[in-house]
């Protein structure tokens, strides 16, 4: 959440790093629940729509991962 803030603040260094580090951390398994617990009616709606973009990009990435790798469970 603080992260998202940053990304949307308005020091360019400090957005950079923000994104940098979401860039990184949404590669990961934690980033499903992270990304849902944001999708809470009570969140911020900029908090709310990243969390809905990177699941969609998870999604996505996922849902090709199971068409292309012979272990689709490794891809989550």
């Amino acid at each position: 959440s603080q992260a998202i803030a940053a990304a949307y603040g308005t020091d360019a260094t400090t957005q950079q790093q923000a994104v940098q580090w979401l860039n990184i951390f949404a590669d990961t398994p934690d980033a499903w629940p992270a990304a849902l617990g944001l999708m809470d009616a009570r969140a911020p709606s900029d908090h709310a729509f990243f969390a809905a973009n990177m699941l969609l990009t998870k999604v996505r990435a996922t849902h090709a991962c199971i068409h292309t790798c012979a272990v689709p469970a490794a891809c989550i």
